[in-house]
């Protein structure tokens, strides 16, 4: 936690260790924390990874750690102690922030026989660029903020990007000159 933390200024929600003490959540409580809100990662065992799986977390990252379950892991330093111990969380976040990055990125996607080739297929339909921004009343902007705020940290970018489009789009489709509080309302939904 410390190194989390202190060294590598990450925010941790909370925390709860194995054998756990008093004063930290049980698997009921632990269960709940992930149902209600689930962090962007999760250092745990199977019981966690079934946790996000039935809260269909899919923007949390879970790292097994300790048991039950398998951590068989090719790093020494296993279960996370000393220098070692540092490179693997070291390896297992900048992995992880390769696969957020991975996929972000856009895909071209590749025909099977019977389509036309990628080069014939012709231009992708038009959409709006970010470079064609619309203004914003303060209202809409402010119910993005809030909106993001619940994202998990790693996911804000792609998320305030992806909902910044949407309700653009759809601020357009209305004809209107700017995005308003109810454009940005029905962006969300449509996200949800």
């Amino acid at each position: 936690k410390q190194f989390l933390v202190e060294e590598l200024g990450m925010k941790i929600a909370w925390s709860s260790g194995r054998p756990r003490h008093d004063d930290e959540p049980d698997n009921i409580e632990i269960r709940r924390r992930l149902h209600a809100k689930a962090p962007a990662f999760v250092f745990g065992s199977i019981n966690e990874k079934i946790y996000l799986a039935e809260a269909n977390a899919r923007a949390t990252h879970f790292i097994p750690v300790t048991f039950p379950g398998p951590v068989v892991r090719r790093t020494t330093g296993t279960p996370l102690m000393g220098y070692a111990g540092a490179a693997n969380i070291m390896q297992e976040l900048v992995n992880r922030f390769y696969e957020i990055v991975f996929n972000f990125l856009p895909v071209e996607m590749v025909r099977g026989p019977g389509g036309p080739p990628p080069a014939a297929a012709g231009p992708p339909p038009a959409a709006a660029s970010s470079a064609e921004t619309m203004a914003w009343t303060k209202e809409a902007t402010d119910r993005l903020s809030a909106a993001i705020e619940q994202v998990p940290f790693l996911a804000r970018i792609s998320a305030s990007r992806t909902l910044r489009l949407a309700a653009e789009q759809a601020a357009r489709a209305r004809s209107l000159a700017e995005v308003t509080l109810a454009v940005v309302e029905q962006a969300i939904a449509q996200s949800g």
